[in-house]
């Protein structure tokens, strides 16, 4: 993976930083599988840069490390160093549980496990799944795995081996193509659009080492302000855990406010997300704004929509409560991202040009995190395989046509709104399941398709990005650390990537079997197969024709959302950015949206009185209520695992 270099020395990868980053990746995974599974209390993840990966890398860095540093100067980690953890946390933060294993594991074994003769599972799902493509039943595998082993029983891993090689190798492929499309944009994205990248800042700031024990960060009042508000109001709750009259402040956690317009329009959710606001903070102000803007007028547009008894039938239930607003916004998605694309044509031009050797203008690949070649060979090579496997899968080519493209939509453009953004919970309103069968319709598809397409919720179970994100922030910080090798830098995301998966399947069997899946708590094992199959059962019980009402307002949404970047490109003036109609209905977005109108807010104040020298004061202020919060969901943790194992409060969520 490159040449290592001494610890002492700057730049480059060092030994002992790749160590420390798969300890840190390990550690990582088991504390979100550890937290849900065994003291009952938060997902620690649930967006692009959560607690499970913030927070055991400020206690790195604002513990260990300057002990580390005490000890002795040559033990303190650099820089770069540091920046190699995180970024190795990046990629194992979206492996464990509600991101992709649980998921994975829950839809693998559902169909024979879950099978009665009520739900149809026998009928219906099982005779059109490859045997290759679930684990069998044979000695109570999966039976086991959700009750728990008998005594003296052992766990048969054997029976999830040929399952996990397939599903692995695809899941392999698929992060290699989300890899090669960020080597291929990321010049484009941060060097000519500029994209701001906000949810990369906190991080950044924290790795500066400085010339003293003690980070830089840690010596700034304002940032220890920031960070003493949310974590007093969670210590302050917690007392609550041991004194059931204890006074809550209904400020942090799950409290929501509901606005209501009327009947037959949907409540506005009023929450505070310190995380959301935090780093939103960071982000433009145009698209702060258009986020809450597009919200509010979506909102009344499902009101007044329903008033007058216009009906679209069911929305995509996995990314937002409303059809109208579902496809319109998707419209928007769709848009954008090939906007996108059509913006770095010359430079993906270039690209396959200096790949191919065929002479123009050479863009240089030597700060990449792969070749250009190796970028383009690998993709085509890894999008052949994905092909490959979901036709082996039962999957035809009417369906892969569609199914694979909003995919690849999905990640690209998911990764570009988040980099604009500093959104930390965001996904499309559409997935790509829901959009193949409602464009094709699910007669034309027939049951051996839509069960392949529901098991295909296995890796994307909603809009999400999933790995797109993770890594174009990765590539982010490579950009920034000079002296670093990228091409070590690129195999060790890959090799990263690999041992988190293996180690939360393993570690999530070995749960499951030792203390019984079904009572771990974790939707993704015990409900999400409902959520999914009867769906999918419904379907090929009731096929349709496509939904050409959807598709008009799919259509109507690409045309708006044209406009919308038409106006803000012809008129300096126009204030709200397309962004916000791309995902303002989205379910995590909506939950947040409080919180940006809290941001958006405070930054404009700060900017109209004080101008850009008084923003930068503030910053470390919002930095420290991330801290904070972080910190103070750590404590919550750290006292449920100690005195209500099992039991525990659930003080974080999106």
């Amino acid at each position: 993976m490159g040449e290592l270099r001494p610890p002492g020395e700057p730049g480059g990868l060092t030994l002992r930083s790749i160590l420390v980053g798969f300890l840190f990746v390990l550690f990582i995974d088991w504390l979100i599988l550890f937290a849900i599974f065994r003291v009952g209390s938060i997902y620690l993840v649930y967006g692009h840069m959560d607690v499970a990966l913030l927070l055991p890398f400020v206690v790195l860095v604002a513990i260990v490390n300057p002990l580390l540093a005490w000890l002795s100067p040559r033990l303190q980690l650099r820089k770069p160093e540091l920046a190699i953890i995180f970024a190795m946390g990046l990629v194992a933060m979206v492996v464990p549980e509600f991101r992709l294993t649980g998921f994975f594991l829950g839809v693998i074994a559902s169909p024979r496990y879950f099978a009665t003769t009520e739900n149809g599972y026998a009928e219906f799902l099982q005779p059109y799944v490859p045997t290759w493509l679930i684990p069998p039943d044979t000695a109570g595998a999966l039976r086991y795995f959700y009750e728990g082993l008998p005594e003296g029983g052992h766990i048969p891993w054997s029976a999830w081996l040929p399952a996990l090689f397939w599903w692995g190798s695809f899941f392999l492929a698929l992060f290699l193509v989300c890899l090669a499309l960020v080597v291929i944009l990321r010049k484009q994205w941060e060097e000519k659009e500029r994209l701001v990248f906000p949810l990369v800042e906190l991080p950044l700031t924290m790795m500066e080492t400085g010339q003293s024990r003690v980070p830089p960060f840690m010596r700034n009042r304002i940032f220890w302000l920031g960070a003493a508000l949310p974590f007093l109001v969670i210590t302050w709750n917690i007392v609550g855990y041991f004194q059931p009259a204890w006074p809550e402040i209904p400020l942090l956690g799950q409290h929501i406010r509901w606005i209501s317009f009327g009947s037959d329009f949907p409540d506005i959710r009023v929450k505070f997300n310190v995380l959301v606001l935090g780093f939103a903070f960071l982000a433009n102000l145009d698209v702060l704004a258009s986020i809450w803007v597009f919200y509010l007028l979506s909102s009344l547009e499902v009101g007044l929509l329903a008033r007058i008894g216009l009906d679209l039938g069911g929305s995509d239930p996995w990314c937002t409560g409303f059809a109208t607003a579902s496809w319109q916004s998707f419209g928007g998605y769709f848009f954008l991202t090939l906007l996108g694309l059509w913006v770095a044509r010359r430079h993906i031009a270039g690209v396959v040009r200096q790949a191919l050797r065929t002479g123009g203008q050479v863009l240089g690949d030597a700060d990449e995190l792969l070749s250009y070649r190796v970028a383009l060979v690998g993709l085509v090579l890894a999008l052949a395989y994905v092909v490959f496997w979901l036709r082996r899968v039962g999957m035809s080519w009417l369906p892969i046509s569609v199914f694979l493209p909003i995919l690849l939509i999905l990640y690209v453009g998911g990764g570009k709104i988040i980099a604009q953004s500093g959104l930390v919970y965001v996904y499309g309103t559409m997935t790509a399941q829901s959009f193949t069968m409602h464009s094709l319709g699910t007669l034309r598809l027939g049951p051996q398709n839509l069960v392949a397409l529901g098991m295909t919720f296995a890796f994307i179970f909603d809009g999400n990005p999933y790995f797109f994100p993770s890594l174009s922030h990765d590539a982010r910080i490579a950009g920034r650390l000079p002296g670093v090798n990228r091409r070590a830098f690129g195999g060790l995301l890959v090799a990263t990537f690999l041992v988190a998966f293996v180690f939360s399947v393993a570690y999530t069997l070995y749960l499951g079997y030792t203390y019984g899946a079904y009572n771990s708590g974790a939707w993704t094992l015990t409900g999400a197969h409902s959520f999914i199959f009867n769906d999918i059962i419904a379907k090929v019980r009731n096929p349709g024709p496509p939904d050409l009402g959807q598709l008009a307002v799919f259509g109507l949404g690409t045309v708006f959302a044209a406009c919308i970047t038409f106006l803000r490109y012809r008129f300096v003036w126009w204030p709200i950015h397309p962004v916000g109609f791309a995902v303002c209905m989205a379910l995590p977005v909506k939950m947040g949206a409080a919180s940006v109108f809290l941001a958006w807010l405070t930054k404009l104040l700060v900017l109209k009185v004080g101008g850009i020298s008084l923003y930068r004061k503030t910053i470390p202020l919002f930095l420290g209520l991330i801290v904070g919060y972080v910190l103070g969901v750590g404590l919550s943790l750290v006292v449920d695992g100690i005195f209500f194992m099992g039991q525990g409060h659930q003080v974080h969520w999106w």
